[in-house]
């Protein structure tokens, strides 16, 4: 058989999320209408009303939310606060990286390196072969002459009147 006190104590220790999810019902609120309003994520909001600290972070962070829902939905606080027992959460194993395997480090130094030498190749052998022929000694050098200049060894001749060449350099009469 069960007394009231074992009751009660089982109301309290299931009660705060539960308060806050019969509480957001009556007020006729969604997760996702709490979650606008409080800037929340959903998911906060459910875990809140399930209870779920673990998911949720530090206690200080547990407990400030927890507030905020209370709040909003004008439960008492310190009730609320006193009911969740918020226990200490573990936090997650750091993995240190300063003690990374000699070898290991080599490797990826070794494979930067390759790849650095990798894009340069694609970029520079392409640049090199197509300007290559600039730099080649036995090509012969290009003239650099004016054009100005018009070489005394070439006569120049009147074109012959009825030739192609009379008639497209024949002044053009305006009308």
């Amino acid at each position: 058989m069960i007394d009231d006190q074992t009751v009660s104590a089982l109301d309290t220790a299931a009660g705060c999320g539960t308060r806050l999810r019969q509480a957001r019902e009556a007020a006729g609120l969604t997760l996702e209408d709490v979650g606008a309003r409080l800037r929340m994520p959903v998911q906060v909001v459910k875990s809140l009303e399930e209870e779920q600290w673990q998911k949720l972070g530090a206690p200080v962070f547990v407990r400030g939310q927890l507030r905020s829902y209370a709040r909003l939905l004008n439960v008492d606080i310190s009730q609320l606060l006193e009911q969740a027992q918020v226990g200490p959460v573990v936090p997650p194993t750091l993995v240190s990286h300063t003690h990374t395997p000699r070898a290991r480090r080599i490797a990826e130094n070794l494979g930067r390196r390759a790849l650095y030498v990798g894009i340069t190749a694609v970029l520079a052998v392409p640049v090199w072969f197509a300007t290559r022929g600039h730099f080649d000694d036995s090509a012969p050098a290009p003239s650099t002459a004016s054009l100005d200049a018009i070489p005394a060894a070439v006569p120049v001749t009147p074109p012959v009147a009825g030739s192609d060449a009379a008639v497209a350099s024949a002044p053009v009469a305006a009308p």
